[in-house]
């Protein structure tokens, strides 16, 4: 321990980079004269000797190497008006350079092996220096960071505290002095800002002056000005958010001298003394290191004599910014912890923290609570062994405690998932030296703590207690280790109800979370980067013209210019190409989006913190997700539970507490002083109510509910406490785990209250008759480790019974144990029924525990306690020998009581979110610090990973661990990317990290999700940085604790959520929401509207840019190449601002589909994510519309007017140009909005008003003429229709797809019209290996000789339009598959068909069938069943948690019926032509949404499909050809979801594949043979359906056509069957109901709104 005098306080600050000390050279220069002149600003703290300042000198600047630390950074001067505190302190020492040897010394003399030690030339840290300290790890690490002299000692209490970083959270990106150099490099890092910044700078040499200069400078300005303006105000406003949580105010104790006037409250000190004094300090020489020494003699004389004086203790209020090292802390339940504390004392809230009756010392230090013995610190010794510390005073524990401490047993539980993502409690326990010690004796302790660090869960440190320097008491300190059960990190929270008072160790950018934060960069979006490239292309084009025109002329015929400046003249001029307006326009739409997303009523609460990158929303393809907080709301709950013979959830758990009520009945006491008999597990079960007729199967069942709920109520780590809320008492638990709690809780809620548990007695109450049932003495506890996976805790039950002498003889002794599965298969005895239970929760995503119990008798206990007390004992390998008593003598065929399911409560519609996320084409990656078993559990709840999906698991990988046994661990994945999801820990994760990174990151990237756990801070940010550099490509990352911060900074785009524990990721990330499900309307929605709009708003800016400067050249050609402007002076400014940006920044209001599509076709998404709104080939298409457009406008306006350079051409060629722009912009126009009708009226009425004012630029006379208006006219005309029609032709050849189920009907078992959805089914995956062809000789087949499925159709389309009040209009209404042959016909050549032809279909089917078929092959009609019998074998009459097991595995013996069908209605678009359609499908994948969400949330249907498994090339063609028809019946539908079944060539199912269905066209081109192609079937079927309108008159008297297609025939034919009437096609009842008087259709809308 270092030497105890009060000027070893550490505040040289270590950089966590470089944490080297050189022992060099002795710095002598740092001795000089003594300044007189300094003043002290002392505080009154209680000395820790007697010693006078003349029997030692405190050589504490003495220092061998450099001051080490991080400079000035991290410090701030400023005075506490709150506290007075004066901040401004001379950097102290971490360690003492020289040892005092005076004998009046209050520490100990070295001992011979503290002398070796110190006689060594190198320098040890203060807490290594001595015997007390000794029991420290010797890790290499730990030994680096002890041997730098890195550790601090803190005095508590002691003010001015040493300078360390001040405890504010900032989450700013700059500083005052920061703020323009930063900003102006970003700005100017873009090539076109630094392009124009030229250009500007050229208008000040005269020969390239061209126009007015601020023509060039007063544009650039404004840009700079927005954008800085911008990042100025955002930046604000995260500094406004950062105040708000520095200002949280917190209890702080001020220790003092009330003898002394100093020693008043901080908040009534004056400042004025201390702003003297730091301009003294400023003004002044710099004060040498000796006057500091000087300076604290006097100070330790002065305070020497305070030292017999009683020390007061007040409670101050004060900021958490002003929060110092030394402060000692007062916390409540739920209070956030604002530093990094060390828990000094902890007591429920019922007892309090009191003040004892004075003792001494060493009995205000040792009276505990606890009879357990303290273990002496150890040494390390060379060997590295272990033997008792030398020179420490013991630490000599009573068994008795006062009355005011009777519950301060100094534990609190702490929520640490901000700050490490685990959901677990962790236990804390103040040190038994400083537990019961009165807090004005605190000011005699002394913290020693090792260096700031980012490890979590690492801490090594001790605490001292001087003497009080009277004389009375021993002069040894005494000493107790610290370790990270006695610490508190900030930003976890106090979860248990007490209060706790901790010392502050480490404040701001030196706490744990802060350390494990990255720093906020600036980040720049794609979009920005794709318009800077842009603007490089345009900049070449700019300087090739230039060359060229120059060239044409001749380098040499340049009469009046030379060539060079000629060319650069003309880079001037055609600086229009890249519009310096094109910035300001971006970051204008980026705050229009920030303005829309805040206001968005679907997602309230949403704060865009960093407005420059709205686009990102619509280009993310992964996503990075925390799991606690954010997936889940961390609220546990049991649902489920199974004895064996049964389970019980739901309403059933109202059947187990009858049975606690039964189970639970105390015997009646034979007399006044006798108590009543306790239960105990031997105690026999009976039902007082149902007398006889209870049968022995229900005892026995009641039973075993009883031994498992009596199992669950004792076997915990839960401790209940009284909480009082508005005069009303109520339990709270109180416990590591949320799971213990979740069962503790149940257990009540059946009838089993837990009332009392401490570390020596458990009681339960039956919550019926209030009466104590149980009573139990804890003889061992066995905690849960996540080596382990378990639990158990032996129990000694009291019988409740007067007359057995010792009851703690007579008590039954009974051992229980609950665990994971996966550990206590091979713990219970054998069962037939465990492995299948615990794979059926864990399927329906709950968090299994297996219950054991085994009763012990006295001599078992005997043996086991012998072993395990000789194992806690010894030096070597003590965990595992510990665990291997336990193992032998009580994890033995245990008797196995049941298993329980608990729930993490999902947030809000996460299934519904994933799912569409998914269906967007986002990766989904789940980072967590949680379990293993947790995460996997809250993966499948989530639907994070589908139930057809195999997780693949890695976990427990070294350093140590083979290259090749790791890499064997991907090579499943590698094998099948699509069908396999990741489920990784963080040790493997390093692994891979440090080992393997590149193989790792290639294969995850391609799987659909990835589960991360036990992941540090750190780590998370390395995946998101890792994703991002391998993939190059958009990486969100979503959080809502202080873990997840540096991966929301790491993110391409960051979005927090504002959670339970504070506003830590909320603050730090680019954007805030509330709850999970707004992420989804935040991507799909606004960012695709944000990427659509700034995609093209580039785009035309870049075109209005373009064709100007076409303009010209078309001019500067026409002129001999003269480098003279077109549009000069306020005609060049006027195009670009007042006459265009109007309209064009209106853009940003346009909508390209409606909210509903967007969210109902997440698909939609994908096309964002490869960039084709803004790309290589979208660009020079606008180039060449520039192009053209700029020719036609300049030339023909020369060649109709008939002059080069003449006011009439410039006034028919610049009117034409903004008539040109307007109708551009209007044609670009999706949705319109009144707004953009404003503007581009507006624009066009300021620029017809203002031509009167051009008579400078215009011939005034002329541009009222008819000449000028059929001019104008003209050239307008051929400048735009050729464009328009082009995309017109584009749209038309490449037509969106739209689908929305706007009704439904069902066949039944008889195949019975009804409408309803009684037929509707639901996927459940088959058995592999099931036998197809069974039951094929009962198949109940339907004769489908007539086809019914139109006349179907109609009558729900009557019903629906008699519901609605309106018709549906569409152009084609047809069954699916009629349009499926159509869209297949051009990679179907064979086939033929005839529709609407029952007929051909039937001699089409009977000529199949008479074909002979292959030796040893099934028959056609064989072939058929096996699909329907798939059908059968995947589904389920309800949701599967509503089926029932013995359902679910009888399906193979079910009779297959393929008369039931549900059948869907949908209004879906191919071109320009609206279809309704019908068609049957499948099954549902999960729950269909409800008729009120409708029109926003998907229908996840599911299609299923037969192949045989292919095995050659040819084989994997015909299923190619089979994917064709799987598609386009899905992409019909909208079914999102394909299972293809594989079978045998005799009938028996192999495999299950799961596709995408809007993936296969992409699949096949990219992985297969390209047999077909989606779009080129899409795009034909819009082109036969425009030609089917045209051909067919629209009027009622058209007739009957038929459609037909032969075999092998490359055409379709058309061709008219009857004249008149309608055949057999329509039905009479839809042809009657169409033919009322339409005036009868406002009396049915009416009826349906009635």
């Amino acid at each position: 321990m270092s030497r105890a005098h009060q000027y070893h306080q550490s505040n040289a600050l270590d950089s966590p980079e470089d944490s080297s000390d050189s022992d060099i050279e002795l710095d002598i220069d740092e001795l000089g004269p003594r300044r007189r002149n300094e003043q002290h600003d002392p505080e009154i703290c209680p000395p820790w000797n007697q010693q006078s300042p003349e029997s030692r000198i405190p050589l504490r600047n003495l220092r061998i190497t450099r001051t080490r630390g991080f400079g000035g950074s991290g410090h701030e001067k400023h005075d506490h008006h709150s506290d007075g505190r004066d901040a401004d302190r001379e950097v102290g020492d971490s360690a003492p350079l020289l040892d005092s040897n005076d004998s009046s010394s209050i520490v100990p003399r070295p001992t011979d092996q503290d002398s070796r030690r110190h006689s060594s030339k190198h320098r040890f840290a203060s807490f290594f220096s001595s015997a007390p300290n000794n029991g420290f790890t010797t890790s290499p690490e730990t030994q680096e960071s002890v041997t730098s002299g890195a550790s601090r000692n803190i005095s508590i209490g002691q003010y001015p505290p040493p300078r360390f970083p001040p405890n504010a959270v900032s989450n700013a990106k700059y500083t005052a002095w920061s703020f323009l150099p930063r900003t102006l490099y970003n700005e100017f890092s873009f090539f076109f800002n630094m392009y124009f910044l030229l250009v500007a700078l050229s208008q000040l040499i005269p020969p390239l002056r061209i126009g007015y200069v601020s023509t060039y400078v007063v544009p650039l300005v404004f840009v700079l000005s927005i954008t800085l303006g911008k990042e100025a105000l955002d930046d604000i406003a995260r500094r406004r958010r950062d105040a708000e949580a520095n200002k949280e105010a917190y209890t702080v104790l001020r220790l003092y001298d009330p003898s002394k006037p100093s020693g008043r409250s901080r908040k009534h000190r004056t400042t004025k003394a201390n702003f003297k004094r730091m301009r003294r300090k400023t003004s002044s020489p710099q004060p040498n290191r000796l006057d500091v020494i000087e300076e604290e003699e006097e100070s330790l004389g002065q305070n020497s004599k305070l030292s017999k004086l009683g020390i007061k203790v007040d409670e101050l209020r004060i900021r958490s910014r002003d929060i110092k090292v030394g402060d000692v802390v007062k916390l409540g339940k739920d209070q956030r912890v604002p530093a990094d504390l060390v828990i000094l004392q902890s007591s429920s809230a019922e007892s309090g923290i009191t003040t004892a009756v004075p003792q001494s010392p060493q009995a205000n230090a040792f009276d505990s609570p606890s009879t357990d013995a303290v273990a002496s610190p150890q040494i390390p010794k060379q060997d590295g062994t272990q033997t008792a510390a030398e020179n420490v005073e013991p630490l000599e524990v009573s068994g008795k405690s006062t009355s005011n401490q009777s519950e301060s047993t100094g534990e609190a539980f702490l929520r640490t998932d901000q700050l490490d993502g685990e959901t677990d409690w962790k236990l804390r326990l103040a040190s038994p030296l400083t537990q019961s010690l009165d807090p004005s004796e605190f000011a005699r302790l002394r913290i020693v703590a090792g260096r700031p660090s980012k490890k979590v869960n690492d801490f090594v440190g001790t605490v001292e207690h001087l003497p009080n320097g009277d004389g009375s008491a021993s002069t040894k300190p005494l000493s107790a280790p610290l370790t990270i059960d006695n610490t508190a990190w900030a930003n976890t929270v106090l979860a248990s109800n007490a209060t706790v008072l901790g010392v502050v160790v480490y404040t701001g950018a030196q706490t744990r979370q802060a350390m494990s934060t990255s720093p906020p960069r600036s980040k720049t979006g794609l979009l920005d980067c794709e318009i800077n490239n842009l603007t490089k292309i345009l900049c070449a084009l700019t300087l090739s013209l230039s060359i060229t025109l120059v060239a044409l002329e001749g380098f040499e015929n340049q009469e009046e210019m030379k060539w060079y400046v000629a060319i650069t003249r003309f880079l001037i001029l055609f600086s229009t190409i890249i519009p310096i307006s094109l910035r300001v326009n971006l970051d204008m739409g980026k705050s229009v989006y920030a303005w829309s997303i805040e206001r968005d009523q679907g997602i309230p609460g949403t704060v865009v913190r960093t407005s420059t990158i709205p686009e990102e929303l619509g280009r993310i393809e992964y996503l990075l997700s925390d799991k606690t907080g954010t997936l889940t709301q961390n609220e546990m709950e049991l649902k489920k539970i199974h004895v064996g013979t049964v389970s019980y959830a739901n309403e059933a758990m109202d059947e187990v507490a009858s049975y606690i009520r039964q189970g639970f009945v105390s015997g009646p006491a034979t007399d006044s002083l006798q108590r009543s008999s306790l239960v105990t597990p031997s105690s026999t079960f009976h039902n007082p109510s149902a007398g006889a007729s209870a049968t022995r199967t229900r005892r026995e069942i009641g039973s075993r509910v009883r031994d498992l709920v009596l199992a669950l109520a004792l076997c915990h780590n839960v401790t209940p406490s009284v909480e009082e809320e508005d005069g009303r008492s109520f339990t709270t638990y109180q416990a590591s785990s949320p799971d213990e709690i979740a069962i503790v809780r149940w257990t009540e809620q059946v009838g089993l209250r837990l009332i009392h548990r401490d570390r020596k007695s458990i009681t339960l109450q039956s919550v019926e008759t209030s009466q104590i049932v149980v009573r139990v003495r804890v003889l061992d506890v066995f905690p849960f480790t996540s080596e382990g996976k378990r639990m158990g805790i032996i129990l000694q039950f009291d019988p409740g019974d007067d007359s057995v002498e010792s009851a703690a003889e007579a008590g039954e002794k009974w051992f229980y144990q609950k665990g994971a599965d996966t550990v206590m298969t091979s713990v219970v005895a054998a069962n037939d029924w465990l492995d299948e239970e615990t794979a059926n929760m864990a399927r329906e995503g709950f968090r299994t525990l297996v219950v054991g119990r085994r009763k012990l008798s006295a001599r078992q206990y005997q043996d086991f306690s012998a072993d395990y007390k000789e194992a806690s004992l010894s030096l070597q390998s003590r965990d595992a020998r510990m665990a291997h008593a336990v193992k032998k003598h009580l994890e033995v065929n245990l008797e196995l009581l049941g298993v329980t399911g608990v729930e993490d409560k999902l947030q809000k519609d996460v299934k519904a979110s994933l799912e569409l996320l998914r269906n967007a084409g986002i990766k989904i990656w789940m980072l967590t610090g949680d379990k293993v078993e947790t995460a996997r559990c809250v993966a499948v709840s989530a639907k994070l990973v589908s139930r057809t999906q195999y997780i693949h698991t890695i976990t427990k990988l070294t350093p140590a661990t083979p290259a090749a046994s790791a890499l064997d661990a991907l090579s499943l994945l590698r094998s099948k990317p699509d069908s396999t999801a990741l489920l990784i820990d963080g040790d493997s994760l390093s692994y891979f990290l440090s080992h393997h990174r590149w193989e790792f990151i290639s294969i995850a990237v391609q799987l659909p999700a990835v589960i991360a756990c036990r992941c540090s801070p750190t780590q998370k940010a390395d995946i998101a940085y890792l994703i991002r550099q391998f993939t190059k490509k958009r990486v969100a990352c979503i959080g809502d604790g202080g873990n997840d911060v540096s991966m929301i900074q790491a993110a391409d785009v960051g979005v927090g959520i504002v959670g339970k524990e504070g506003r830590q990721a909320s603050l730090a990330a680019d954007f805030s929401i509330t709850s999970f499900h707004h992420l989804t309307k935040l991507l799909v929605w606004h960012g695709r509207n944000s990427y659509k709009r700034s995609a093209k708003l580039a785009q035309f800016i870049i075109h209005r840019g373009l064709i100007i400067s076409v303009c010209q050249t078309i001019y500067s050609i026409a002129a001999h190449f003269e480098p003279n402007a077109l549009y000069k002076d306020w005609l060049l400014v006027g195009y670009a601002t007042v006459y265009t940006m109007a309209p064009v920044f209106s853009l940003v209001l346009d909508k390209d589909v409606d909210e509903g599509l967007a969210n109902l076709y997440p698909e939609l998404y994908k096309e964002l994510t490869n960039g084709q709104s803004l790309s290589y080939r979208t660009f020079f298409v606008w180039v060449a519309v520039s192009i053209y457009q700029g020719s036609i406008i300049q030339g023909l306006s020369q060649i109709l007017v008939g002059s080069v350079d003449s006011p009439q051409m410039v006034s028919v060629s610049f009117t034409v140009l903004i008539i040109n722009e307007l109708i551009m912009v209007a044609s670009e126009i999706v949705t319109w909005h009144r707004i953009m009708v404003a503007s581009l009226l507006g624009t066009m009425a300021i620029y017809v008003g203002s031509v009167p004012l051009l008579g400078g630029y215009f011939d005034l006379q002329y541009v009222w003429s008819w000449g000028f208006a059929w001019r104008v006219a003209a050239v307008s005309a051929i400048s735009l229709i050729p464009p328009y029609s082009v995309k017109i032709l584009r749209r038309t050849l490449k037509p969106p797809s739209y689908m929305k189920e706007i009704a439904f009907f069902s066949y039944d078992d008889a195949h019975q019209f009804h409408l309803d959805e009684r037929s509707l089914r639901y996927y459940y995956p088959p058995r592999i290996g099931a036998n197809l062809s069974k039951g094929f000789d009962s198949f109940e087949q339907l004769n489908d000789t007539v086809d019914d499925h139109i006349d179907s159709l109609l009558k729900t389309i009557i019903d629906l339009e008699r519901r609605s009040g309106s018709r549906c209009q569409a152009d084609v209404i047809t069954w699916r598959g009629m349009m499926t042959k159509i869209m297949a016909t051009p990679f179907d050549m064979f086939n033929g068909f005839i529709e609407e032809n029952n007929a051909y279909k039937l001699e089409s089917r009977r000529s199949q069938h008479q074909q002979p078929s292959q030796p040893g092959a099934p028959s056609q009609d064989l072939m058929s069943y096996w699909g329907y019998k798939f059908e059968t074998l995947s589904l389920l009459p309800a949701p599967w948690a509503e089926t029932s097991r013995e359902y679910i595995e009888t399906r193979e013996d079910l009779t297959v019926n393929n008369h039931a069908q549900y059948c869907s209605i949908v209004k879906t678009g191919i071109g320009k032509s609206r279809l309704i359609l019908g068609g049957e499908v499948d099954a549902l994948w999960d729950a269909k949404p409800s008729s009120s969400s409708a029109s926003t949330d998907p229908i996840n249907w599911v299609e299923l499909k037969t192949a045989a498994t292919p095995h050659s090339d040819r084989d994997i063609l015909k299923y190619e050809r089979k994917l064709l028809k799987f598609w386009i019946q899905s992409f019909l539908l909208g079914v999102p979801k394909i299972i293809v079944g594989f079978r045998s060539r005799d009938g028996i199912l192999e495999s299950l594949e799961e596709l995408e269905a809007g993936a296969l066209p992409r699949m096949v081109k990219q992985r297969g043979k390209g047999t077909w192609d989606g779009n080129v079937c899409i795009n034909f079927t819009a082109c036969f359906l425009d030609w089917l309108k045209a051909t067919i008159p629209s009027d009622e008297s058209g007739g009957v056509w038929r459609i037909r297609k032969r075999e092998k025939a490359s055409v379709i034919e058309l061709f008219k069957v009857e004249e008149s009437g309608y055949g057999d096609i329509l039905s009479r009842e839809f042809v009657e109901w169409r033919s009322r008087p339409s005036k009868e259709e406002p009396q049915a809308r009416r009826d349906a709104q009635a």
